[in-house]
């Protein structure tokens, strides 16, 4: 269980449902997260760094771009809305400050999953995470569901 309270960081938390799914893991992020690997953490350095992963052919700047990107290349394409379609998955890129700052992967049931940086991961609305740590919900793209 996390030694702090998330809904300080993401007061939008206290109106929309969530729950904790997992414990801190360091080994992966919120953009491996949402692209179900666990095992290593993925981060755009100008220079590849050992621990650190950023696919090949992708700019190594830190642009929603690059990070759109990222997630054509595994088979998404922009869309408009976070509702729930039936045979499709859904990814939110969260930016503040014009640089992109969190994804989230939408559930089958709807909701939305999360790896809080080297925290928990928690399940949650797309709009709980928006606010003064992650910003808002700038992209989404789909893909079908695999």
């Amino acid at each position: 269980m996390a030694d702090y309270d998330l809904e300080d960081d993401f007061p939008n938390l206290k109106e929309n449902p969530w729950q904790q799914t997992s414990d801190p893991a360091t080994n992966y992020n919120c953009i491996a997260w949402s692209l179900y690997d666990t095992r290593q953490w993925w981060q755009k350095f100008p220079f590849p760094l050992r621990g650190y992963y950023w696919p090949p052919g992708i700019s190594r700047d830190d642009t929603l771009d690059s990070w759109i990107k990222v997630f054509e290349i595994h088979g998404y394409r922009l869309c408009e809305g976070t509702d729930l379609e039936l045979g499709f998955e859904k990814v939110a890129i969260y930016v503040k400050d014009n640089e992109p700052q969190h994804v989230a992967r939408q559930l089958p049931s709807g909701s939305w999953t999360s790896k809080l940086g080297k925290d928990e991961d928690i399940e949650h609305s797309p709009h709980g995470l928006e606010g003064n740590v992650y910003g808002t919900i700038e992209k989404v793209l789909k893909r079908e569901r695999q």
